[in-house]
């Protein structure tokens, strides 16, 4: 696949990536890094909009190519092959210059690869609506308790049909939210809502501390846990 070569810090695109490392931005997506957290992406049908290599390592280069030429080929033919997931769109491939690699990086020594992921969060919207549909005639349970716009955003985000939830209020460490993802995603519990005051659940400390777990599992942040369980 081909690559286009970056030496800008100034690049509209590296502003844009670099904005990611801040919390407020990662509302859509967020950062992954290191050749490993990559290639789970790619084996869980993450949705992957940008790679970025750092320049002068031949062999990392020829090994992304490799890793997301088999991404191409499944895009390309709709056929599952090995592990790796039939995927909604094929990644950017962007070389960048040391100097800018590390204006993006989280770590003190990379391995020269990140990726801009997209967040796993579908909408329920439908379901949402249903489950509403015969209390409409008395009034929205939602309206009666005076809930925003953006707690009805949170509500349409959550499969209510699920058998569990798990709900996280107040966790502030980011490797123990990792640990707690990590052992939801391994009892097979695909879906945690966490409170306003969590610690971001998409920051890089977060995302190393899950092992990969955070592509599997839905996380839906809450403005107001309580009136949302309500």
């Amino acid at each position: 696949m081909m690559s286009m070569l970056i030496s800008s810090k100034d690049n509209q695109t590296i502003k844009e990536i670099k904005k990611l490392k801040e919390s407020k931005y990662r509302k859509e997506k967020f950062i992954v890094e290191g050749f490993k957290m990559l290639q789970e992406a790619v084996n869980e049908g993450a949705d992957i909009e940008i790679v970025v290599v750092k320049t002068g390592n031949k062999e990392l280069l020829e090994n992304v190519n490799k890793l997301l030429g088999r991404l191409n080929q499944s895009y390309e033919t709709g056929n599952e092959l090995l592990t790796y997931k039939y995927v909604k769109r094929l990644p950017r491939i962007i070389e960048v210059t040391e100097n800018v690699f590390m204006q993006l990086t989280d770590v003190k020594t990379p391995q020269g690869v990140l990726a801009v992921i997209r967040k796993n969060v579908e909408d329920n919207v439908s379901d949402f609506e249903d489950e509403n549909e015969n209390e409409n005639e008395n009034e929205n349970d939602a309206l009666k308790v005076g809930v925003n716009s953006r707690q009805i955003d949170c509500l349409n985000k959550i499969n209510t049909g699920a058998d569990y939830i798990l709900a996280v209020d107040g966790v502030q460490d980011p490797g123990n939210l990792g640990t707690i993802i990590r052992t939801a995603d391994s009892a097979n519990l695909k879906q945690i809502l966490v409170s306003k005051d969590t610690v971001d659940a998409y920051s890089p400390k977060v995302i190393r501390s899950t092992m990969g777990s955070i592509y599997r599992v839905k996380i839906v942040e809450c403005e107001n846990l309580a009136d949302v369980l309500d």
